[in-house]
């Protein structure tokens, strides 16, 4: 992966990588990327896919993941179709719960072997709930 967090959007799918250790500035970058990704105000689903050598994010990262989700609430539940986690390592599963205790997902959410399956799936909830 070229970056150690990238954001891109495909077929209405939000697609977020994470590998390695994001720096402050990365994360701040992803947060704004995905704000802005949401705030185009169409539905859309989310696939979040963690590499081999994904890290342990900073405290501060987990707060702002946490706080973004409550603070756009209202917004991303109103137009996010689901969310897949394409998880391979226990240390990022255990990260998400985690951040899951901190703020509970406030939609439909599922758990994958593969990116490919990931994204499948977001793509089949977009087309279901248009």
């Amino acid at each position: 992966m070229p970056d150690r967090f990238s954001v891109e959007l495909a077929q209405g799918v939000i697609i977020a990588r994470y590998d390695g250790r994001p720096d402050e500035a990365e994360f701040d970058a992803y947060l704004e990327r995905y704000t802005d990704l949401v705030k185009r105000g169409v539905p859309y689903a989310t696939v979040y896919t963690t590499g081999p050598d994904a890290r342990m994010p900073t405290p501060r990262q987990v707060r702002l993941q946490a706080k973004w989700m409550k603070d756009h609430r209202d917004l991303a539940g109103s137009l996010n179709r689901g969310l897949a986690f394409h998880l391979p390592t226990p240390l990022m599963r255990g990260v998400l719960r985690g951040l899951l205790a901190i703020q509970p997902l406030g939609g439909e959410h599922v758990i994958v072997p593969t990116e490919a399956e990931a994204v499948a799936w977001a793509l089949a909830r977009l087309k279901a709930n248009p």
